[in-house]
């Protein structure tokens, strides 16, 4: 059997980048690296993938039908990692990943959430359940 592909942020990174910039070298100076590193990243994951993610020209860098679907899950991934990342880094100063409260039926869901709306906006990122 053979090995799966493996599919970096980092590449997914490389994508956008050059899809978002129409050129290998806008996209390279973008990111801060020379163009033959986005080539050779954007030719490993063609090859580990199997499929062609760029029709390459003289005057444009167009994403074929695959590049673009990858393009699209890729954002999507780039988003939630961000978001882990922000929240990991909300953990590490002090903030709770998720907060349970009991709720006493004679005091009523509906007078505590003015206090939820409030803790809501400071964006902490923690989870709030309600029991």
């Amino acid at each position: 059997m053979g090995s799966r592909p493996v599919l970096s942020l980092d590449a997914i990174h490389v994508v956008d980048a050059i899809a978002r910039r129409g050129s290998f070298a806008k996209a390279a100076a973008e990111l801060h690296k020379v163009p033959s590193a986005l080539s050779y990243t954007v030719n490993q994951l063609e090859r580990e993938l199997g499929v062609r993610l760029f029709e390459r020209s003289r005057s444009h860098t167009r994403l074929t039908p695959a590049g673009q679907d990858l393009l699209e899950e890729g954002r999507r991934l780039l988003q939630l990692a961000a978001a882990a990342e922000r929240r990991l880094g909300r953990i590490a100063a002090g903030w709770e990943a998720d907060l349970r409260l009991v709720v006493d039926t004679l005091l009523g869901v509906q007078r505590l959430f003015p206090a939820l709306m409030d803790f809501y906006a400071l964006a902490s990122g923690t989870r709030v359940r309600l029991a």
